[in-house]
């Protein structure tokens, strides 16, 4: 089902934005599918994907198209200068989306979602982090900001025609519509391009949101997307793929940036298996499971296997498959389920723990017939799943994103750990020298004893 041919090339289609999947025959139709007058804001970040979007809405001439930027983060707001002129700086950005807009022709808009950010981003990542935990920004991100926030911002139906308004993303994910006897539901699917796909990111989506979502490119490749850009002459066709963090950038930057926001909290990094002291950490934060720890002064790599947030300590292991690292339980905390919560409590699902990771099925049951604190058991071993990561449930039929939940507890049942007792080289090495240092002086003592005595004994004799 395709709506309509791209105007510039006749040869390539635009697959329909949704889809409705099985339709019964006596199912009415549905009022979700986007129809032609309809507003269409585009969520444009100033990348190549959401100007594809843009283009490809703007091409059908079908909707009243209209360009919506969020900013969300600046270093700025917080430091008032520009250490490094480098990052997601908005002002950048937002130029790029002007001129993507300008050139497809349609009108564009900025809404200010910095405060918004904070308070139901960042503070609680940075809570988390401080606590210990590996949380995903990105994935609340789209849950608070894209499709909360900003779909608050916006007008929820045209005014004039009652007919739903729409927000269209980047995202490499699709859409389906089920009809079921309580009407047309929506379902949330992966991109094609299984490189790309971020139906992982999505997916803390309300129904709701859901409902009003569009992911026209979730039918193309990132190569395909690259394609449309540079034939169209779109002025971010050569725009950088950006990177990590919105807010941190690259992964290398990611300690001295949260350092900047959590107060040091000084503990040992120690051996998993022997219990010796390898270095010092400057704060839980600073790794995550399953990361090369990079300890200086130690020449061989070292990987980070756990964290004992009670007693500070990082613990390591000497291989990036180590036993250590391997599971096969966790248990899922606060658990949002995009429909109805399953009937059932005990299901099949096809987990994923992490973006671009692959797929791994599991048996996920109700933890005290609770929906929303769950136990995955996998069928196989898994490797390095750290606590406050996110947890995404898939439909085990269709592949459909059901929900998601944070790592609480990560267990290895079929080989249980038990720390060893910790030993501090260096503290170890003192103690050393102090018993030494007192058998000396022992001895010491015990010779000038000896001569006295001997001296007491020849003046006695004399």
């Amino acid at each position: 089902m395709f709506l309509a041919l791209h105007n510039v090339k006749a040869s390539r289609k635009l697959p329909a934005l949704t889809r409705s999947f099985y339709v019964r025959q006596t199912a009415p139709p549905n009022p979700w599918l986007p129809q032609r007058g309809d507003t269409v804001y585009v969520g444009m970040s100033g990348g190549v994907d959401s100007s594809v979007v843009c283009h490809l809405l703007a091409s059908l001439n079908m909707y009243r198209v209209r360009g919506v930027f969020m900013r969300n983060w600046d270093s700025r707001d917080e430091h008032g200068t520009d250490s490094d002129g480098k990052g997601c700086e908005w002002e950048r950005d937002w130029n790029d989306v002007q001129k993507v807009s300008h050139h497809i022709g349609v009108p564009c808009e900025m809404i200010d979602l910095s405060r918004e950010y904070w308070t139901r981003v960042f503070d609680p990542s940075l809570q988390a982090w401080q606590r210990g935990l590996t949380p995903n920004p990105d994935v609340y991100c789209n849950k608070e900001i894209k499709f909360g926030a900003l779909l608050s911002r916006l007008p929820a139906e045209d005014s004039k025609t009652g007919r739903p308004v729409f927000l269209a993303t980047g995202h490499y994910a699709t859409k389906d519509w089920v009809h079921e006897p309580g009407g047309w539901i929506p379902h949330l699917g992966r991109g094609r391009d299984s490189n790309k796909d971020q139906s992982y990111y999505l997916s803390s989506i309300t129904e709701q949101a859901l409902r009003r979502a569009l992911f026209p490119i979730g039918k193309y490749t990132k190569a395909e997307i690259r394609q449309i850009a540079a034939e169209e002459n779109l002025p971010t066709a050569n725009r950088e793929e950006s990177m990590g963090l919105c807010f941190v950038g690259e992964r290398g930057r990611f300690k001295k940036f949260l350092s900047t926001y959590l107060p040091p909290s000084p503990g040992n990094i120690v051996n998993a298996l022997d219990g010796k002291v390898v270095g010092r950490h400057e704060g839980l934060w600073e790794f995550t499971k399953g990361e090369n720890a990079r300890i200086p002064g130690v020449p061989n790599k070292l990987f980070v296997s756990g964290k004992d947030t009670e007693k500070n300590i990082i613990w390591v292991v000497d291989q990036p498959t180590h036993e250590l690292l391997h599971f096969n339980v966790v248990e899922v905390a606060n658990v949002h389920w995009i429909h109805a919560r399953p009937t059932s409590t005990i299901r099949r699902f096809s987990i994923q723990y992490r973006y671009r990771s692959k797929p791994s099925w599991g048996l996920v049951e109700f933890i005290n017939n609770d929906p929303t604190h769950v136990r995955i058991t996998f069928e196989e071993p898994q490797l390095s799943l750290a606590e406050g990561q996110v947890v995404a449930f898939y439909d085990a039929e269709h592949g459909h994103v059901l929900g998601q939940g944070t790592a609480a507890k990560v267990h290895n049942t079929f080989s249980p750990w038990t720390p060893p007792p910790i030993r501090d080289a260096e503290a170890e090495k003192a103690a050393l020298m102090k018993r030494k240092t007192a058998e000396k002086l022992k001895r010491f003592k015990e010779r000038r004893a000896a001569k006295n005595n001997e001296r007491l004994a020849s003046a006695a004799s004399s």
